[in-house]
Order: structure tokens, then sequence, then C-alpha cells
């Protein structure tokens, strides 16, 4: 095994830490995950934009190694990463200039990655790996439009990584669109996103839930829980199914009708509302977050 002389006095002086049997399990998660990076294929290249914003004022951090793991072999890394770490502002839930400042940067790091001659346009593709509030998540979504292919990926809570698991593990995730209130083709629009949680009528602006045309999306046959997305198939039906929804209600409301958006969802998905809009799309989304501390779901911003 070959190792560092530092490694190599910390094994011999300590082989109460290190049993053969760690030492041969070491050796072959660092044989793996060579093999993986020789398999990428240089042609392949992604430029990782990794996305991380505090949570109810808690710092998330985002493993750069996590990330590379989770792209090989499909992708070989480009050797640049476009950072938007936001983590300053642990802030964000109780100011709202705070939020304003974040889309900004957010704003600024993309336009900078996607610019002529940057990394995005000489990888031409993207790994975004991203974790944070949902209406920002939603923000940063809309930014990266359709100049290059966007693979999204989640970090799963059990595994405490951001690899996708194998389709063959789980069955498929369906999705279903359904009317709570039906107020008219004339009334304004909202969307409850019941995924990760079932969201209650109770918690919406009352502007909302008296005025408006109520639909939610929720799992087919299955309880919302902030577990259900496990494979990058299950991402790939929402983002489908998401266009889909979008044309039914352009159809019947207009497409310049406003789009209240009141979300409980995984954070590939929060980013997919944003970026898997429809083509020319003329409805601003309206989007909402749930604050327990304020009794339900405030209005956060506008998408135009």
């Amino acid at each position: 095994m070959a190792l560092c002389k530092a490694c190599h006095k910390e094994i011999d002086d300590h082989p109460e830490w290190f049993s053969r049997h760690d030492l041969r399990a070491m050796k072959d998660e660092h044989e793996r995950r060579v093999d993986a990076a020789l398999d990428a294929s240089p042609d392949l290249a992604s430029h990782i934009i990794s996305f991380a914003a505090p949570i109810r004022g808690f710092r998330i951090a985002i493993p750069r190694q996590d990330m590379f793991s989770a792209i090989l072999p499909r992708h070989a890394f480009d050797g640049l990463q476009t950072s938007i770490d936001l983590g300053a502002l642990t802030g964000l839930d109780e100011q709202e200039d705070l939020l304003s400042i974040a889309c900004r940067r957010i704003d600024r790091a993309v336009s900078s990655a996607y610019g002529t001659a940057g990394p995005v346009e000489a990888a031409g593709h993207v790994s975004l790996f991203a974790i944070g509030p949902i209406p920002l998540l939603t923000f940063l979504g809309a930014q990266l439009g359709d100049k290059v292919a966007v693979d999204l990926y989640q970090r799963h809570r059990d595994t405490e990584d951001w690899r996708w698991k194998p389709d063959t593990a789980f069955d498929p995730i369906g999705y279903c669109l359904e009317y709570l209130e039906d107020r008219g083709e004339d009334a304004p629009v909202a969307i409850l996103l019941s995924l990760s949680g079932k969201i209650d009528m109770g918690t919406l602006p009352a502007e909302i839930s008296e005025t408006h045309t109520i639909y939610e999306i929720s799992l087919k046959d299955v309880d919302p829980t902030p577990t259900f997305l496990n494979c990058a198939r299950d991402l790939i039906a929402f983002r489908t199914f998401w266009h889909e929804t979008q044309s039914k209600i352009a159809a019947r409301h207009g497409d310049d009708q406003p789009i209240s958006i009141f979300p409980a969802v995984p954070a590939p998905i929060a980013v997919s509302i944003g970026k898997d809009r429809l083509p020319k799309a003329r409805a601003p989304l309206r989007l909402y977050d749930n604050d327990t501390a304020k009794g339900g779901f405030t209005f956060q911003m506008e998408i135009d």
C-alpha cells in the first residue's frame, strides 16, 4: 500500500487504529475512485457549479470530493468550479434586503460562468450541486437557461452523499395534478407542490386561498416524504411533468397569468421549477416560502 512518509508513521505508531481490514477497505475505495476518474472521457467534461446558502440560519457546506465522486464516470471534471457560497448571509430569513443581495450574487456568478469564452461554454455541460432556501434555488434555476445541458444532483439524507442511486434499487416515482379549488379560468392560479410533505391549505395567505384556482402536484400512489427522490430518473420525470403542467395551465388560464408557487420539494426540484419553464414563458412565478414562525407561507419574490 503506497503511502507518504507521514501516513506510514501514523499507521506504524497507532496500529490499534488501523486494522488490516480497514486498510484494505481504504485501498479498495481509493482504487475505485482512480478507476472511475480514468474511465471518464475528457470529451464529456462538465463544469461544476455549487450553491450553498443558510437554511433557517444554519450554514451548509458541499464537500468538493462529494461532487467529483457524483459526476464520475459519466463526466470528467473540467478543472474549474463556480462556487456560490452565501454562508455569510446567516440572517437571510430575517432581513428582506439580504434576499436581494443573494439574488444579485447568484446572477453575477452565473452570468460570469455562462459568459463568452467562460467555463460553461468551454465544457459544454454543467453539473449543479445546490442546497439552500427553496426560493433562492428556484431563482438560481431560472438563471441557468437552456444554453447547455445541466445535470442536477441531490444530497441524500441516508448516505449523506450526492451520487444518484441506481434505478433498479427503487420503484419509479409518478406525479399527478388535481384541483383543490376551481374558481374558473379567469381566476388567478396557485400551485401547491406537496412532494416532500403535504401542504395544508390553512397555511396559505387568505388572499390566495379565498380567490385563486388552486392546483396541487403530488406523488402518485405514494405519501409525500423528504426522501422520495433517490434516482435521476425520477427527477427527469418531474421535469417532463412540470412542462406538461405549465402547458395545461397556459391552455386554460392564458400564458401570461402569474402563477403563485407554494413548494414542499427537494432541492433539485426547486431548481427545476425555475429552470424548466416553458420556452418563451410569459407567466411570472410568484414564490412563497413556509415559515412556521410567521404562521405559514409568506411571499418571497417574483421571477419574470
